[in-house]
């Protein structure tokens, strides 16, 4: 076998190199690059079969679970498989076969992702069958497919991937709660996916490699096409995904993020059913055990935010909250790279060496390293690494505490929302709902500067059921409830949690009529603080605090522009020095507790601190920083008709419990 050889002068490059070539890398996974899960029961979360019924949604998922051998289409060439491949190994297969691969200075692997450099949710489809007829949240996000088109995809990713001379099977958890976790299979051709995986998964140790069988597998065809003449495909890239059967399916991207992000909507779906709430979220805790949640979209600073040298990281992406505490779902770590600088981000700097899986970046050809600042492939340039590359990092990664501070990470391009602001009940659930943010450039094929946007949960592109869901959860999490029984629907610590119904929150936007869901269901059984038929407008007291558990406050921070919007000569990216600040100062509970400390934002009602030690005070607050003090109410009241406009979908089915922190266009 040929040797990987580089003409370079770059320090430690050749011990790299002889890393890549003189491991027995036909031999057994090297101990001191695999990171175990030790000691964890063997509990499969998802049971035997799906029952759906429109009146107890919170029956308990149920589904037959099927592996590559007993698929209807064949299987994966066996012969062929290398199953679990040291980190050598990929290097080595990555860096011979698989064009544009290069080692870099700090002896991470740098790949390129072809044609797509972000996820295609346009491309994304559910499979429509009894099972998610009423319990998937159909819309723009969610669209069905059929199970036969499911099936044509699924041969035409396995006999492309059986064509291949090495097929990558990747075997590892989903979860590090393991009462909760997921057994995940990979099946891929690529070195660089394989590798992608082997970080963002949980690697198991060999006695738990011992039988293993998958809850969920995943096919990633992504050098091959999707065909648009199968019914539901309307491009040369599909990204799809069946409940039943527990299987995604990828053509025509080889964006290592789909894979991560559907592992992601899996959990979506089917989390909520067992009283868990799944969040689009980062975290992170101090070394007393004070946790902080951030939620956000890509790109909107929570690895950069929750990755820091005074707290312990616990993740950076993707996380449940559960009657004892929070767990990551993930083993590693997805970081922008756009910008990346040992001054700034320090620790996320530190962390891309030997073993990390660099994206779409641009390296210097005389010494190997990287240009952070060069985004001529794309702006989404990208970093994944295993968790244990944080110097500070908490692994196991869960806790058995519940957050203190909860914050929205928004990054408001229109400049109106403050840097920090504290919310109320009301505010933050109706906040959680909206999900306002901007999508930042790259990270969703077609979106070439940033784009406000609404999306809900901070995590409408990853969910499967309805948002009422997740904020009747988020309820229950804030204001200290007891988790449902799902099996029984019974409610414990709370009368008023909802105990939710799919198929009276389901949404149909679209014309889906062909395919019989049904849309006709009200809301009129159910009891919730945040879903009902008879809504009231109520008021927005912006002093009202009351259900939350008093030892948790949820915090909105942005982190756009301030001074002005992102097209006005004025505004300006908020500084990431000041974003710490607040951080830091949100959690050493700096920030006064007095309501009089705080001003009340216009049309919001959300609560401005007045002084945050670090942060000048025109930086907190907007109507300070702005040159023309009109021209920002009137930027305001744009904002906030913007969030009344979109929450007109939901509005049917919320109640004044949610609609009390709506902002109001009419000022007293």
């Amino acid at each position: 076998m040929a040797k990987v050889t580089v003409n370079t002068n770059v320090p430690h490059y050749n011990t790299l190199l002889d890393k890549v070539n003189g491991l027995n890398i036909s031999g057994p996974r090297n101990p001191d690059l695999v990171q175990s899960v030790n000691d964890k029961k063997e509990n499969n979360l998802v049971p035997e079969k799906l029952e759906t019924s429109s009146e107890d949604f919170l029956a308990p998922v149920k589904t037959t679970l099927k592996t590559s051998e007993d698929g209807p289409y064949g299987k994966i060439d066996e012969s062929k498989v290398l199953h679990n491949s040291c980190i050598p190994l990929l290097y080595h297969h990555a860096l011979r076969y698989e064009a544009h691969t290069e080692l870099t200075s700090t002896g991470a692997l740098s790949c390129l992702s072809g044609e797509k450099t972000g996820r295609s949710p346009l491309d994304k489809r559910t499979v429509l069958d009894d099972n998610t007829r009423y319990t998937v949240w159909w819309d723009s996000v969610n669209i069905p497919i059929d199970l036969e088109s499911f099936n044509m995809n699924k041969k035409l990713a396995i006999d492309f991937i059986n064509t291949n001379e090495r097929i990558y099977v990747t075997d590892a958890f989903a979860g590090w709660d393991p009462d909760h976790r997921l057994k995940v299979r990979v099946v891929s051709i690529r070195a660089y996916h394989a590798l992608f995986m082997h970080n963002l998964l949980i690697v198991p140790s060999q006695d738990e490699l011992k039988d293993f069988k998958p809850d969920f597998t995943i096919y990633n065809a992504g050098p091959c096409d999707a065909k648009p003449s199968i019914p539901g495909v309307t491009s040369n890239t599909s990204i799809c995904i069946n409940y039943t059967s527990m299987e995604m399916i990828i053509l025509g991207s080889e964006y290592a993020g789909e894979m991560k992000k559907g592992i992601l909507t899996l959990m979506m779906y089917i989390l909520p059913q067992k009283g868990l709430l799944p969040l689009h979220s980062s975290c992170n805790v101090d070394r007393s055990g004070n946790v902080t949640l951030f939620f956000g979209l890509s790109g909107t600073g929570k690895t950069t935010l929750s990755t820091e040298p005074n707290r312990l990281l616990i993740g950076d992406d993707e996380h449940v909250w559960t009657d004892r505490g929070v767990f990551n779902i993930e083993g590693g770590c997805y970081a922008k790279c756009k910008d990346l600088s040992k001054d700034h981000e320090p620790e996320i700097f530190d962390a891309i060496k030997f073993g990390s899986v660099l994206e779409n970046v641009v390296l210097d050809e005389t010494n190997k390293v990287v240009d952070y600042k060069d985004v001529s492939i794309t702006e989404n340039t990208r970093c994944a690494y295993p968790l244990e590359f944080i110097k500070n990092v908490k692994l196991p990664a869960l806790v058995n505490n519940h957050p203190n501070n909860v914050i929205f990470l928004t990054c408001d391009a229109f400049g109106a929302l403050p840097p920090v602001s504290l919310l109320n009940t009301s505010q933050a659930i109706y906040h959680f709902v909206s999900g306002y943010t901007t999508k930042m450039v790259g990270t969703e094929i077609g979106v070439n500067k940033p784009t406000a946007t609404f999306s809900a949960c901070y995590a409408g592109p990853f969910l499967a059921l309805s948002p009422l869901v997740y904020a009747d959860l988020l309820y229950e999490k804030l204001s200290g409830a007891q988790t449902k029984d799902v099996k029984s629907g019974a409610v414990s610590g709370s009368d008023q949690v909802l105990v939710v119904n799919a198929a009276n929150v389901n949404r149909v936007d679209g014309n889906f009529d062909d395919l019989n869901l049904d849309n006709k269901a009200n809301l009129s059984n159910v009891n919730s603080p945040v879903a009902t038929n008879n809504p009231d407008n109520g008021s927005n007291n912006a002093l009202d605090f009351s259900g939350f558990n008093e030892n948790i406050r949820v915090w909105l921070l942005n982190t756009g522009w301030i001074g002005g919007s992102i097209d006005s000569p004025n505004g300006r990216r908020i500084p990431l020095k000041y974003s710490r600040r607040i951080v830091d100062a949100i959690n050493n509970n700096e920030i006064s507790r007095d309501l009089k400390d705080f001003d009340v934002m216009p049309y919001f009602g959300i609560l401005v601190p007045r002084n945050v030690n670090g942060v000048p005070r025109e930086v907190l607050n907007q109507q300070l920083s702005w040159p023309d003090k009109e021209h920002y109410l009137q930027q305001v009241e744009t904002v906030a008709a913007k969030f009344i406009k979109n929450f007109n979908q939901y509005r049917s089915k919320a109640n004044s419990l949610i609609l009390r922190g709506e902002p109001k266009l009419t000022q007293a």
